[in-house]
């Protein structure tokens, strides 16, 4: 797979199987986009703690992640910039978060601009957004 590196011969891959959640989220961003290529990538299961996004489209790496408050933001935009590494896009899902979009979105820009992440997109309600983080 030309996403990994290294030699790949003795890993052992497997696509585990994305949420609904997940699902819908893609497939906003990629009506939004109108790509040429997406790729799904797999999870590395041996060796381990190696991480992947969920995607790349066009070239580009995607990861996903649906915080269910505001205190999980900063955790699972970390991890997800372990996973798109720095060519890639961190999409968060806020429709299963208990607090108000407004309290959602603020958390989430000032963790981006703690971690240097210029842009994020936001999937709200049934919408997806590209959100920039302004310096």
């Amino acid at each position: 797979m030309s996403f990994f590196r290294a030699d790949t011969s003795k890993f052992k891959f497997e696509y585990s199987k994305l949420e609904e959640s997940e699902i819908e989220a893609a497939n906003l961003l990629i009506k939004l986009l109108k790509p040429k290529e997406v790729i799904r990538i797999p999870e590395v299961k041996i060796p381990e703690r190696i991480k992947t996004p969920d995607f790349t489209i066009d070239g580009i790496t995607y990861e996903i992640k649906a915080p269910k408050s505001v205190e999980q933001i900063s955790r699972r935009m970390c991890e997800a910039m372990r996973q798109i590494r720095s060519n890639g896009f961190i999409v968060l899902d806020a429709r299963n978060c208990e607090r108000a979009i407004k309290t959602f979105v603020r958390e989430a820009v000032l963790v981006a601009k703690q971690h240097k992440v210029t842009r994020f997109y936001l999937v709200y309600k049934h919408s997806i957004s590209l959100v920039g983080i302004k310096k």
